[in-house]
């Protein structure tokens, strides 16, 4: 996750996941019922100290290291 701080003044106007805000909503990414899917993520937004992320319509288990065989949550 990143952000752009479009008019400088130290808050973040855009936001994106992979450098492109927006993309994902003409092109969703597609995942098959039942399908696990793992997701890396590096939240790298300099003006938002906290910035939750968040899946639309679905559940997911929550590993913080990924080293684990059990979800946090």
């Amino acid at each position: 996750m990143n952000g752009f701080d479009t008019n400088f003044d130290r808050a973040n106007e855009l936001y994106a996941v992979n450098t492109i805000p927006f993309a994902y909503m003409a092109e969703p990414v597609k995942v098959n019922l039942g399908e696990l899917v793992r997701i890396y993520l590096v939240n790298v937004l300099e003006y938002d100290l906290v910035n939750s992320f968040h899946i639309h319509g679905n559940f997911f288990d929550w590993y913080p290291t990924g080293t684990s065989c059990t979800p946090t949550r």
